[in-house]
């Protein structure tokens, strides 16, 4: 009986020490389904700071209206600097907005230092 029990194991231990090569690759997968769409047009508009602190830049009149507003992003830049910085929405320091002015669209910044760059980021 024991002998059985030894060559069991001994047989067991065999077939599991057999190990062939790897087979080749299966065939790939189908596609997945199409991603939702993204989140729209995105404009990047440029200005110099005027000596007031104010600066604006004109957006394109697909980016919609004060009825119907951009997501809108501000950063300013000290020229020969290489970071901006983004313009917060609490009411201490520079503050970027969006004005209605005829049917055009303007994005603003007032309260930032003269001559630094402004940067309006419009995503509609």
């Amino acid at each position: 009986m024991r002998r059985r029990i030894t060559a069991g194991l001994a047989l067991v231990a065999l077939l599991a020490a057999c190990e062939g090569p790897m087979g080749p690759a299966g065939p790939p997968g189908a596609a997945g389904p199409q991603g939702p769409a993204g989140p729209g047009t995105r404009t990047v508009l440029n200005a110099v700071v005027a000596s007031d602190g104010s600066a604006a830049a004109q957006l394109p009149a697909a980016a919609g209206s004060l009825a119907n507003p951009p997501s809108l992003s501000c950063y300013l830049n000290e020229p020969g600097q290489p970071v901006f910085f983004l313009i917060g929405t609490d009411l201490e320091g520079p503050l970027c907005g969006l004005v209605q002015q005829g049917g055009a669209t303007f994005a603003v910044m007032a309260g930032a230092p003269p001559g630094w760059n402004a940067r309006f980021v419009a995503v509609y």
